[in-house]
């Protein structure tokens, strides 16, 4: 992997070196894909540690994207949080699940990356995209910091603030794609990015073994949930429209 990224050269600006980067990954874990899973994907002893050593510049497979990406932040070429891997894919007509999205402001950027991806796309009818937003990761972060706090009001909100975040996100959602914003693209046959609510299982004993898919039922939506947490809810889950509930408390 290293000799075949010292010699490649790569020309052009940053948008079409840093495609250039991408297509030898992709192609080197195509045709090495165990080799490709052991370097990048599995923890191991021993193994140079993401992101410390590669900020540091001590692994050669990952300073070249490390220093393209930081030319490209200091020109103001990118910016941080900056979802331009995302236009340029749905600008050549990949499909892309946008994965880890936690906030409004990430999922704002990544919907906008959409639309400008779009944009640039002669056929965007071709091409599908979800924003996988986490849930219950939330909660357990966000209680462990409400019990620190310990006060009445703290501890009312335990276990509230996930589905807030999410319905919050579901209402922008509608903003931009079931409102004029997304007119245009609608007129070229565009297809919606739906929000994709991920890490849905219930984490915590004390909440509802289905609480995460319950209060998450809305159009337009995907909900990637773990088998036993199906079983959940084909067994005592209640079916009906919540998403769009209680959209003044969330906010």
């Amino acid at each position: 992997m290293t000799a075949r990224l010292a010699a490649k050269r790569l020309s052009g600006d940053t948008e079409k070196r840093l495609t250039k980067l991408g297509e030898i990954h992709l192609e080197y874990a195509l045709q090495h894909p165990r080799l490709y899973e052991l370097m990048f994907l599995k923890p191991r002893g021993g193994a140079r540690r993401y992101p410390q050593d590669s900020r540091a510049g001590r692994s050669p497979t990952t300073n070249p994207t490390v220093e393209l990406i930081r030319e490209g932040m200091e020109s103001g070429y990118l910016r941080k949080d900056d979802a331009c891997a995302v236009e340029a894919l749905i600008a050549e007509g990949i499909n892309i699940n946008i994965t880890l999205v936690f906030s409004l402001a990430h999922y704002e950027a990544v919907a906008q990356a959409y639309l400008r991806g779009l944009k640039r796309n002669a056929k965007p009818h071709q091409v599908s995209s979800v924003a996988s937003f986490f849930v219950s990761r939330v909660d357990t972060e966000v209680d462990r910091a409400l019990e620190g706090i310990g006060t009445p009001e703290a501890l009312s909100l335990h276990g509230k603030i996930a589905i807030a975040n999410a319905k919050v996100v579901y209402q922008r959602f509608r903003e931009i794609f079931l409102g004029t914003a997304f007119e245009e693209f609608r007129r070229r046959g565009a297809r919606l990015q739906r929000p994709l609510w991920a890490s849905t299982g219930t984490k915590n004993p004390a909440f509802s073994d289905v609480l995460y898919v319950e209060e998450l039922i809305g159009p337009n939506t995907i909900n990637t949930i773990p088998p036993a947490t199906l079983n959940a809810f084909r067994d005592h889950g209640r079916v009906q429209p919540t998403l769009e509930n209680g959209q003044q408390d969330a906010e």
